[in-house]
């Protein structure tokens, strides 16, 4: 999925935030922070060492997360962690893996559960998986009503995007083969979709749709995928769309 989206000229960089996740995001946020922190005077250091012809332009910075990084990301954007580094999109992937439900949010809470309340001044997509909510066995779901993808949009401001597949799970966002503990782990927790394959080439083009519009003032894809969204790899449920794609280049050219 990263590959996808670095493929299309897009600069990612995916810190590895915890082993082992606790009930309070905080930590994580305050690191991913400090990553952003960082691209200002690390990042250039480490592309011209590796790959000396890109050039990254720091104005136009997206972050993405999945699962608990979803809700990192929207802490990032609401300030519950100051970064010198401006961003300028956002998008949460099936958030967050903690909570139970309204008003059993982990630490920090970040929705208000108020319609549109969390005007971010940015574009933002969500991309939610609707098998997310289901638990499996004795687990509870990785995605609970009340705390999910659902209440990350309606609270989310103009201009907002939705793509929900009903038939996913919260990890097939994940690569088929997960070494180690927790990918052991993430392949008994919650409810999973027939492939993961078609929901991550799914994701990470419509990140990159996004992405183009936000950042490149291009929403020619964008457009086509809330349009025609049954031409995705996966089944879609109707785009929730709150704004307009004109909302979503204004702010590329601020």
């Amino acid at each position: 999925m990263l590959k996808h989206i670095a493929s299309h000229g897009f600069i990612v960089v995916a810190p590895q935030m915890y082993i082992f996740a606790t009930a309070d995001s905080m930590d994580e946020i305050t690191s991913a922070g400090s990553v952003l922190d960082w691209f200002s005077v690390g990042l250039e250091d480490a592309l011209s060492q590796r790959v000396p012809s890109v050039k990254a332009d720091l104005k136009r910075a997206a972050v993405v997360g999945h699962s608990r990084g979803g809700k990192v990301v929207f802490g990032i954007a609401t300030g519950v962690c100051h970064t010198s580094l401006k961003i300028s999109a956002l998008v949460g992937i099936d958030p967050p893996k903690h909570g139970t439900g309204i008003g059993h949010q982990t630490k920090p809470p970040i929705l208000q559960y108020s319609p549109h309340s969390l005007d971010l001044k940015i574009p933002t997509l969500i991309i939610g998986a609707g098998l997310g909510s289901v638990g499996r066995f004795l687990f509870p779901p990785c995605a609970s009503k009340g705390v999910n993808h659902e209440a990350f949009f309606s609270d989310s401001a103009s201009p907002a995007f939705h793509f929900v597949a009903p038939d996913y799970g919260h990890m097939d966002y994940l690569d088929d083969v997960c070494p180690g503990a927790q990918g052991w782990i993430a392949s008994w927790l919650g409810i999973n979709g027939q492939a993961r394959e078609p929901m991550r080439r799914f994701s990470a083009g419509i990140v990159v749709a996004f992405l183009q519009a936000a950042l490149l003032q291009d929403s020619s894809q964008l457009a086509n995928a809330i349009l025609e969204p049954s031409l995705a790899p996966v089944k879609l449920e109707t785009p929730g769309v709150f704004g307009t794609l004109a909302d979503v280049t204004s702010y590329s050219r601020d």
